[in-house]
């Protein structure tokens, strides 16, 4: 007696095309860095008091948005909705940073500071996120060209806030001397990056790369400059008889 075993193994590839390129699910890996920049003015101007915590409601007035950097890498799975247009989410790991910088005399000036220790004479807002990110994009996929709307949602984020702050050493004669004071969290942010990337295909015989660039949208008009790339895995296909 015989056994005859058919097996047929593939990516999720349905009878519209037979290339990776249309796919039914295609599963990638993205790796890339951002440079953050501003819209405007980069000056936070003074608002009008508003009941509550003045120190948490204006913070950031008088002070200026400092450009930083950060990366970001995770995978991604495009799911073909029609010919050529794709749903995508994934995981994605993002490091981001916010810089808020003062200049001294303007916190002099504008703050009672004292011999405490505290971190309400700040010199400077450093603030890193490690993010958890989920993207939830459309995809317009044609022959080399892609095109990704959509946004990151952080579903986790761990915050490490160093403060740099001014105090008073001496009042006769006045003199003045900077302290530092560092918090750590674990927090679920409440915030959206919009996003987009435009990437353009190389296909190899066994992989496609798509070198990208692209721009998340941040808080007080930021955003970032990102650029990157995203390495595909071809569709396979065997058939074995045993």
């Amino acid at each position: 007696m015989s056994i005859i075993l058919a097996t047929y193994v593939s990516y999720g590839q349905d009878t519209i095309r037979a290339k990776a390129h249309h796919s039914k699910y295609q599963f990638s890996f993205l790796v890339g860095g951002f440079y953050k920049s501003f819209f405007g003015n980069r000056y936070i101007k003074p608002t009008t008091f508003e009941l509550g915590d003045s120190f948490e409601q204006h913070q950031y007035e008088r002070s200026i948005q400092t450009p930083t950097g950060g990366f970001k890498f995770g995978a991604l799975v495009d799911i073909r909705m029609a010919k050529h247009w794709y749903f995508t989410t994934g995981m994605l790991f993002c490091y981001r940073k916010d810089i808020f910088e003062y200049n001294s005399d303007t916190v002099k000036k504008y703050n009672n500071i004292s011999y405490t220790r505290n971190i309400h004479n700040v010199l400077t807002y450093n603030y890193a996120y490690t993010n958890l990110e989920i993207p939830l994009m459309i995809l317009l996929k044609l022959k080399r060209i892609s095109l990704y709307v959509g946004a990151n949602i952080p579903i986790l984020s761990y915050k490490v806030a160093n403060y740099s702050y001014i105090i008073r050493q001496s009042y006769y004669p006045i003199s003045y001397g900077t302290s530092e004071k560092t918090v750590k969290n674990l927090e679920v942010p409440f915030k959206i990056y919009p996003t987009w990337l435009l990437s353009y295909s190389f296909t190899l015989p066994k992989h496609t790369l798509e070198p990208f660039i692209g721009m998340d949208f941040g808080a007080r008009k930021s955003f970032f400059i990102q650029g990157g790339l995203i390495f595909t895995m071809n569709a396979k296909q065997c058939t074995k008889t045993i």
